[in-house]
């Protein structure tokens, strides 16, 4: 698909201004629609610092602190998602960092925490947001699902340079609108 500029496309840390009319209630984007909060706490936390430390243990010694480092940095976990869209513009919120792309799917480009270009897509379904960064030897994929008031964020990471996926579950609760 050809590559459409978005608003503040890869400027990680901006408020994304979404001036297209509002996406109809019935479009699939609108029940994800609004704000969560971690509330996955210490268990899911130490999930998540195990399966770095097991993908970071598999480099040799003098690797291993950089591997378990780049890793850490780059799977914080966010005490808020926010996802907003108009008819036209996705944006995912993590904490205060966004992620703006086409709600078409169309890829926009997208400026990693190490700096590196990523593409950025999304797809939407009923009850589910896939949100696809991809980039030169990897990429990651965060799966959002909704069930009542649970959302659920499935992460997968894939890189040329790791031995396996990192993947881990994340649970968040929709948070009371301001309304």
């Amino acid at each position: 698909a050809p590559e459409k500029p978005t608003p503040a496309a890869g400027d990680a840390r901006v408020d994304v201004p979404l001036t297209a009319p509002a996406a109809p209630p019935e479009a699939p984007i609108t029940s994800l629609i609004g704000s969560y909060e971690w509330v996955g706490g210490k268990p899911e936390q130490q999930f998540v610092w195990r399966k770095i430390e097991a993908i970071a243990s598999s480099f040799n010694l003098f690797a291993q602190g950089i591997v378990r480092s780049k890793l850490a940095e780059s799977n914080q976990i966010a005490k808020q998602i926010r996802i907003e869209a108009d008819s036209e513009t996705l944006v995912v919120y993590h904490d205060a960092k966004s992620a703006s792309a086409p709600l078409d799917g169309t890829k926009a480009k997208f400026k990693a925490i190490n700096g590196e270009q990523m593409d950025l897509s999304f797809e939407v379904a009923p009850q589910t947001l896939t949100q696809t960064f991809a980039g030169k030897g990897k990429g990651q994929v965060n799966t959002y699902t909704l069930d009542g008031d649970t959302l659920t964020v499935h992460v997968s990471i894939k890189a040329n340079q790791l031995p396996r996926e990192l993947a881990y579950d994340l649970t968040y609760k929709r948070m009371p609108s301001a309304e």
